[in-house]
């Protein structure tokens, strides 16, 4: 469910200093953001539509993605959502759509307070639970809060100087890392965690500094009750069995597939559960066990987390002692991991006005902006030189689209570099060939082509003056302005984007690289609204085919979105 209590009720709850922010490290706030930016999901035509809502229409696309979406009032675990996108429970919604019981995602404070273990906050209460420090102290785990707006959470700088943050605006829970300070004006920076940052957490045996495991057998003595890590709180697989007390993670990378064992040993009084992972979260649960796990598993790295079990009233934490065995299969070699094909991903084409049923460029794939003509689109990424390009567009080009604005394009679309005309031959330094005469045949110049003086100027011919300007043509004035004809001021069509212009194609960038350079030049294509917050200029260059190519580059798709909670 989405609200877990009345407003009145939160805002008396929320003063109250929070129990998790005394346990919670920065790195595992960090560790939770990323496994919601970065969770895997498959949107099928079930997600489209929403029970509750008639008129909802998922602003999702079939296929698989990155990040929870964005909906409005949205505050939920991963469990939840996984299960409710399996349901056929609507994918995300939109302020516009408003609260939807029947609708499964995150709005921006349901996902920082998802990541700092609290009930759901608002851009209201987070006041409540925060303290204002200023932009230089930002560390990992705080935020820029706007009241009653928005709330981002802040992860590191940049090489640049730039904010990297995670946020849940626009389509989805998304990092980002394209935007400069500018963004923030009007924000205030806060602090949820102690200064300290907790310094009575383990410094190992956390999601954010896990234990390795690097040679079998591994043995190890453990005790969850001096861990203060508690981030996973159940298995999928298991959904309903408490594991909210702390735990003890472990890193395990495989370079071969085989059959992992791992045995857990405890004491009366002490419940410890052995889970795998291969992912930071909890949907990512791939095994578990109360005392004994044996499961093939392929190349990759996953997490054995050694968790307490809970019930209503009591914690078993406590001494325990691990054995971990691996036996890699005889000639047994690594196959796919994920089985996702992610939408929006760099190079991939895009929602344009010509096909908006195409997916959004996905920001936690690397790429921000979505390029597109009149019948292609494809997503990009800023770049400052070519060199950053030649990874995602091979043989690509970083390249001005107007108003100092570079994005890595395709090759076909780069501008072509035309050598200068010189003679790089070798300088001819052998003796001249005397035995070789000038062939007396050739014709030599002309130059007789001196002026002819012979040919005078007539003078016998007068000038005929005869002929004088006819007046009795007047300028007719009879034809006034015809202002019966007035501006239909009614009729304003504030989307500039004409849609009905522009015909649908689902083909990709690539089946119009090749276009003829005798190829009709593409008109170019008004800006107009897409999404939320847009912030959108027009920029048209020549391709190196010799025709137009004109693109409306989208800079900022859903910056900004209101997402408060009254």
């Amino acid at each position: 469910m989405k609200r877990l209590f009345p407003v009145s009720i939160a805002l008396c709850v929320l003063a109250v200093p929070s129990l998790a922010a005394a346990q919670l490290t920065s790195a595992e706030v960090i560790i939770s953001a990323q496994t919601y930016a970065q969770h895997p999901w498959h949107c099928s035509p079930a997600n489209f539509t929403a029970s509750c809502a008639p008129g909802y229409r998922s602003e999702f696309s079939e296929g698989d993605h990155m990040g929870l979406p964005y909906d409005w009032g949205g505050y939920m675990s991963l469990h939840t959502f996984d299960t409710g996108i399996a349901s056929g429970l609507g994918a995300g919604s939109r302020s516009s759509d408003g609260e939807l019981a029947c609708t499964v995602g995150l709005d921006c404070s349901g996902f920082v307070s998802m990541v700092w273990q609290e009930a759901h906050l608002s851009t209201r209460s987070i006041p409540d639970l925060t303290r204002v420090i200023t932009i230089p102290e930002l560390k990992r785990g705080d935020v820029m809060n706007m009241y009653d707006y928005h709330v981002a959470l802040f992860s590191h700088l940049q090489a640049d100087g730039r904010p990297f943050f995670y946020e849940a605006a626009g389509y989805n829970v998304h990092q980002t890392f394209n935007q400069g300070w500018a963004y923030f004006n009007g924000y205030t920076p806060r602090r949820y965690l102690p200064d300290t940052d907790n310094p009575n957490t383990a410094t190992t045996g956390t999601a954010g500094n896990p234990l390795l495991i690097g040679a079998f057998p591994y043995t190890h003595s453990g005790n969850t009750s001096t861990s203060n890590s508690s981030m996973f709180d159940y298995c999928a697989l298991a959904p309903t069995t408490r594991e909210t007390g702390p735990e003890v993670v472990y890193s395990i990378t495989l370079t071969r597939p085989g059959r992992l064992t791992a045995s857990v040993q405890d004491v009366v009084g002490v419940d410890i559960d052995l889970h795998i992972y291969n992912g930071l979260n909890e949907g990512s649960c791939i095994a578990r066990h109360d005392s004994t796990l044996d499961v093939r598993l392929d190349c990759g790295t996953y997490y054995l987390v050694a968790d307490t079990y809970a019930n209503a009233t009591t914690t078993f934490a406590g001494a325990y002692d691990l054995i971990v065995d691996f036996a890699p299969e005889a000639g047994g070699t690594c196959g796919a991991n994920t089985g996702y094909e992610f939408l929006g991903d760099i190079g991939a084409p895009c929602g344009f006005p010509g096909n908006p049923n195409l997916s959004f460029c996905n920001e936690n794939l690397g790429t921000t902006t979505c390029l597109y003509s009149a019948t292609d689109s494809f997503c990009s990424v800023e770049c400052a030189a070519s060199s950053d390009c030649v990874g995602d567009f091979p043989g690509g080009c970083c390249e001005d689209l107007g108003q100092g604005e570079f994005y890595c394009l395709p090759a076909a679309y780069c501008t072509p570099v035309t050598p200068e005309a010189t003679d790089v031959s070798p300088a001819d330094t052998s003796a001249p060939d005397t035995s070789v005469t000038p062939d007396a045949t050739l014709v030599p110049a002309d130059t007789s082509t001196s002026s002819d003086t012979s040919v005078t100027t007539d003078t016998s011919v007068a000038t005929d003056t005869s002929v004088t300007t006819d007046t009795s043509v007047a300028t007719d004035t009879s034809v006034a302005t015809d202002t019966s004809v007035a501006t239909d001021a009614a009729v304003s069509d504030t989307n500039a984007a004409d849609t009905t212009a522009i015909p649908s194609d689902t083909s990709t960038v690539a089946d119009t690289l090749g276009a003829d350079p005798g190829e009709e030049a593409l008109a170019p294509l008004t800006a107009g609204e897409e999404g939320c917050g847009c912030t959108i200029a027009d920029s048209s260059r020549g391709s190196a085919a010799g025709f137009a190519l004109f693109f409306a580059v989208v800079l900022g798709l859903a910056r900004r979105r209101s997402c408060h909670r009254p």
